[in-house]
Order: structure tokens, then sequence, then C-alpha cells
């Protein structure tokens, strides 16, 4: 081959390789563009099940601190009966020790998100580490609750059997429940059985020391419980925040 044409088929093998490199790049780009927009509807979708999760979590969470604030004042009141049962009549009595007998648990719905990798698909990197971080600080929550569920069960219960009060309490809590729960068929005559009609020593079981003890457990169990359900309601409502702002970007 001649020197000069040995040239022009340089330029234009070189040409030739830059053309395919530059259309390689080009189809990159696209392909890439395409996942990001694919990825993008993914996190609109995973967004929207955060929004719509959270906010039923949230309701939830302040059902069970209200709960929590019924047993503490109840508990609190009986506390007072205690230490000063002076013109204390014996139905709030019966009704503070029925309304303590709540064992409220917070079980926010379970998502996929983290054990489906889903999580990467968040782009804002404070939203994934609060979502990231939402088990294990509920699980501080469940501790507790577990904790003062069980103590109720072995030692609450147990008082109030002992002392003959298990079926007044029952009795009454089936009053409040269904108030509390506001059921529609709600009647305020019935009951799973009628009221007891024994007779029992209030001024001794207000002046036995496991009931200041109970009660005593009861405040401070779920004083702490509503402190936790305080930080986790603060993480909600900035998983919410952080979840509007990036829906429908």
């Amino acid at each position: 081959m001649e020197k000069n044409k040995t040239g022009k088929y340089l330029k234009y093998a070189i040409g030739e390789i830059v053309l395919v490199v530059i259309g390689i790049l080009i189809a990159l780009q696209i392909n890439n563009w395409n996942e990001y927009r694919k990825d993008r509807v993914k996190e609109q979708a995973v967004l929207k099940q955060i929004k719509e999760e959270y906010q039923n979590n949230l309701k939830q969470l302040e059902s069970k601190i209200k709960i929590r604030e019924i047993i503490i004042n109840s508990s609190q009141k009986i506390i007072s009966y205690i230490d000063n049962s002076q013109g204390v009549s014996k139905d709030s009595i019966f009704f503070n020790l029925s309304r303590g007998s709540y064992r409220p648990t917070f079980d926010p719905i379970k998502n996929d998100i983290i054990s489906s990798n889903k999580l990467s698909l968040i782009k804002n990197d404070s939203l994934r580490k609060l979502l990231s971080q939402w088990e294990s600080n509920v699980h501080q929550l469940n501790e507790e609750e577990w904790f003062w569920a069980k103590y109720s069960v072995d030692h609450r219960q147990t008082f109030m059997a002992d002392n003959y009060l298990s079926r007044k309490m029952y009795y009454i809590a089936t009053q409040i429940n269904k108030k509390l729960y506001l059921l529609e068929d709600y009647n305020e005559n019935s009951s799973l059985f009628p009221d007891s009609q024994r007779e029992v020593d209030l001024q001794t079981i207000l002046e036995n020391p496991k009931l200041e003890a109970i009660m005593s457990t009861a405040i401070f169990s779920n004083t702490d419980g509503n402190l936790i359900s305080g930080t986790l309601k603060k993480q909600i409502l900035e998983i919410l925040r952080l979840t509007n702002e990036n829906l429908n970007k």
C-alpha cells in the first residue's frame, strides 16, 4: 500500500473506533437513564407504601400512649387512696383498679422494605437511616411492654384473685372496654356475667403493701413506655415529613 493511502486507512480506522466508542457510551448513558427512571418509579411506590404504613403506625402508637396514660392516672389515684382513704368511695376504688388492668402492646405494620432491599431505592440519606433504625427502636418499646404484661399477670392478677376481686374487676373492665373501643352495639347492661355481690374489706386491701408495689410498678413501667413511645412518635413524624418531601419529585 502506498504511504499516503496507509495514512488515510489509519484515519478511517480511528474514526470508526471513535464512532463505535461514542455509540457504546451513548447506549450506556441511555441504559443508565432508563434504569434511573425505573428506580425512581419504584422509589415513588415505596414512598407511598411508607406513608400509608407509618400513618397507621402513628395512629396505633398514639392510642397505646393514651391507654398507658389511663393506667398511670388510675394507679396514681390508687396510690393517693393508699395514702389517704378518707372519703373515698368504693366505686372509685374499684373503677381505678379495673382501669389499671390494661396491657398495651405496640404492634406496627411489618413492611418488607429492608428485607427485600427496597431501602436502597430511597435517595434521601436521612430517611434511609430512620427506616433502618426503626425495628430496633420498636424492639426497645416492646421489651418494656413485655415486662409490664408479665408483671401484671404474675403479680397484679394474682393479687386480685387472692383478695377475691377478680370477678368484680373483670365485670367493670368489660364495661370500660366497651366504652374505650367505642363498640357500636354497646349496651350498658350487657356483660359476660353479673357483678359480684361479695363484700370485701377495701381498707385492708389498701393497706396491703403488695398493692402499693403493684401500683408503683404500673406507674414507673408505663411512664417509661410512654417516654420511649414519645421518641418513636418523633421518629414517625420525621419519616412522614421526609416521605412527603420526596413524593412526586
